[in-house]
């Protein structure tokens, strides 16, 4: 199967070329996913190749897949907002007594169970920031903490100062924006986000899920994660996907995104693949 080459970002003044993402995946080539009797999945998976559509119609458990994929990826076996561990045996399948998501990159694995919440690792396993796993959406922070997302991991190379942060925060999302044929998304100096001059409080659903989709690749990258789970793209629509599409290959990043039923053909695009759920 062919593969989506990243391509290196333009950089900022004072960035070395290339150094986009800074910090390298924590697990490099393909991710295998599988999900068995979570909620209302009984078995599936799919391999990020480097990217994988989960699609199917409503009712499906298309964002069933995403969230116990992403549970496993940050290790928070409650990724259900609210949700208390007397409740945990709610997230099992009827009719089986353990759910499991694993989650296994080329140096090792990570498999997470319910209702248990036990975690097992195995070598280098592949993970992600809560937020580049998107239970913790980057627009919901304080400024403050959004511009600490941004700086990636302070053991990499830089930028490790808020001003030098922005600048190259707005630099990828110019590039990606570009990428995706997306309008402008920039930050103001608090690390306030907004999409064409428009504030984010002040953009409609769809408009507000490109941002986030936005901002989480862009953590992603700085911060390390093996993969960004994009939960949102499932109700973009299609010149929107295709965009997202296009800005993914351009960041180079392994992705796991919802898709609608009639989802593009990821393999035919050599992107990677498409897990379609039935309904």
């Amino acid at each position: 199967m062919a593969v989506a080459q990243a391509q290196s970002l333009p950089h900022a003044p004072g960035r070395p070329a290339g150094a986009f993402p800074q910090v390298p995946p924590r697990a490099g080539g393909d991710i295998a996913v599988t999900v068995t009797a979570y909620r209302g999945i009984d078995h599936a998976g799919t391999t990020l190749a480097p990217l994988a559509l989960v699609a199917g119609p409503p009712g499906s458990g298309r964002s069933s897949f995403l969230q116990a994929a992403a549970a496993a990826l940050a290790r928070r076996p409650l990724a259900v907002p609210d949700l208390a561990w007397r409740d945990a045996p709610a997230l099992v399948r009827d009719g089986a007594a353990r759910a499991v998501a694993q989650v296994r990159g080329p140096g090792g694995s990570v498999r997470l169970s319910w209702p248990d919440g036990g975690i097992s690792e195995h070598g280098c396993s592949p993970a992600a920031t809560p937020a580049a796993a998107g239970l913790v959406p980057l627009l919901g922070m304080a400024p403050g903490a959004r511009l600490t997302a941004l700086m990636g991991d302070p053991r990499g190379p830089g930028p490790h100062t808020p001003g030098a942060a922005l600048a190259e925060a707005n630099a990828d999302l110019a590039c990606l924006t570009d990428a995706a044929g997306w309008p402008p998304v920039t930050l103001d100096a608090d690390a306030r986000p907004a999409r064409d001059g428009r504030p984010a409080a002040l953009l409609s659903g769809t408009q507000h899920a490109c941002v986030e989709i936005l901002l989480r690749v862009v953590h992603a990258r700085r911060a390390g994660a093996s993969a960004v789970v994009l939960d949102e793209a499932g109700a973009l629509p299609r010149p929107l996907l295709a965009g997202l599409l296009a800005l993914l290959g351009r960041a180079g990043v392994p992705a796991l995104l919802a898709a609608p039923e009639a989802a593009p053909d990821a393999a035919g695009a050599g992107l990677g693949t498409t897990l379609a759920l039935p309904a």
